[in-house]
Formats: structure tokens, C-alpha cells, sequence
């Protein structure tokens, strides 16, 4: 994610990879302002990480 150590199209690629299916949580979710600033950086965080599982499933998914 934002400022994250961690190549995350890599990990899901091995999550993948390895058979995982499990449940994949984000760690933190990036600042944003705005009313419900929790509940956006939340949906940020999400959408991101359901994209890298579409492209990392080749949308078949």
C-alpha cells in the first residue's frame, strides 16, 4: 500500500501461487480529508488491493 516496504503485486502473485484462500486485511490505509476519513482511506485500500487480485487472477476471477 502507500509507503509500504512490501511489493504487494508480489505478495498477492505468491499468495496466488501457493494456493491462499484466505483473508487478506489491510495493515493501514492512507489519510484522507474528508468527512468519514477512516471509512474513505478504508475503500482506498480495498479497491486497491481487489485490483491486485483481479490482475493477479487475470480478471477470471
Amino acid at each position: 500500500m502507500c509507503g509500504s516496504d512490501i511489493d504487494m503485486a508480489r505478495a498477492i502473485s505468491i499468495l496466488k501461487d501457493n494456493g491462499f484462500d484466505g483473508v487478506i486485511v489491510p495493515d493501514h490505509t492512507p489519510e484522507v480529508t474528508c468527512g468519514a476519513p477512516w471509512h474513505a482511506g478504508m475503500a482506498h485500500a480495498l479497491g486497491y488491493l481487489r485490483a491486485l487480485i483481479d490482475v493477479v487472477r487475470g480478471f477470471d476471477a
